[in-house]
């Protein structure tokens, strides 16, 4: 009997459209961001904001089977 794993999964969401999300200038600035946050706090999940703070998407791993 084989037994089946969870698949772990990366998923991120950005939603364009407000006044810092237009362009992908945009989106490259808010991954940076959250790649230097990610190596500091570990979390599993969050919030991914534009550069006036506000939240556009969220990012996390997430387990599927």
């Amino acid at each position: 009997m084989r037994i089946k794993r969870a698949t772990v999964v990366f998923r991120l969401q950005i939603e364009m459209g407000n006044d810092a999300m237009q362009s992908r200038d945009d989106v490259a600035l808010a991954l940076k961001q959250l790649a230097r946050r990610t190596d500091f706090d570990r979390n599993d999940e969050g919030k991914i904001r534009d550069a006036n703070g506000n939240t556009v998407g969220e990012w996390g791993f997430h387990e599927e089977e």
